[in-house]
């Protein structure tokens, strides 16, 4: 938990008030971007480049759209969603958990 704190956050002032409204803190975000660099478990915008990551925290999935930067990450979205994601195989047609 402590080196998500290391993740510097550089959010608009804008975005910054609908993170607010979603009461989304910027230890949800850094943790969030923290896991996804690490595991590289993220998606890839083919226009903008921005990376969306999502990561499990308690009972919520905290999305985040982000790009980085050489000092830290841009934050340009982030909700969370009361659900869970689940896997697909492919093979067995079978889903399952994290």
């Amino acid at each position: 938990m402590e080196n998500d704190k290391r993740v510097r956050l550089f959010v608009d002032s804008a975005v910054r008030k609908e993170l607010e409204q979603r009461r989304l803190s910027d230890e949800e975000i850094q943790r969030t971007i923290s896991l996804s660099e690490k595991t590289g478990k993220k998606f890839v915008h083919p226009v903008t480049g921005h990376f969306l990551a999502g990561a499990r925290q308690d009972k919520v999935t905290i999305w985040v759209e982000y790009a980085p930067r050489e000092d830290g990450f841009d934050i340009y979205k982030a909700y969370q969603y009361r659900l869970e994601v689940f896997a697909w195989d492919l093979k067995t047609g079978n889903t399952r958990g994290d």
